[in-house]
């Protein structure tokens, strides 16, 4: 997770989460089967940043093999110039790059 010193790192990887789960949520509310949302291949992304919370954003979902992974960013600005913080998550991570201990 990249994070600015002035953001906290709970609330950062609350949004991911949340965005996380919305995103699933409505993938599986729309396609319904499990071996549907498995057989998902490509990738969704924000076309342009989004309203969010007093702020903007922007998602990319890749879905690969009955995986996924996702990709949030936020900032202050419309021109996502000012980015508080961006989180990743989901099975398609890069495990060799994690941060920390």
């Amino acid at each position: 997770m990249e994070m600015n010193r002035s953001g906290s790192g709970a609330a950062a990887l609350a949004v991911c989460g949340a965005m996380a789960v919305v995103g699933i949520c409505h993938a599986a509310g729309s396609f319904g089967q499990k071996a549907e949302l498995e057989a998902l291949s490509g990738v969704y992304a924000s076309t342009a940043p989004e309203p969010w919370y007093g702020g903007h954003g922007t998602r990319n979902f890749t879905f690969k093999g009955g995986t996924w992974a996702l990709t949030f960013t936020h900032a202050l600005d419309g021109a996502m110039q000012n980015r508080p913080f961006a989180c990743r998550t989901g099975s398609l991570q890069d495990r060799s790059r994690a941060e920390g201990p």
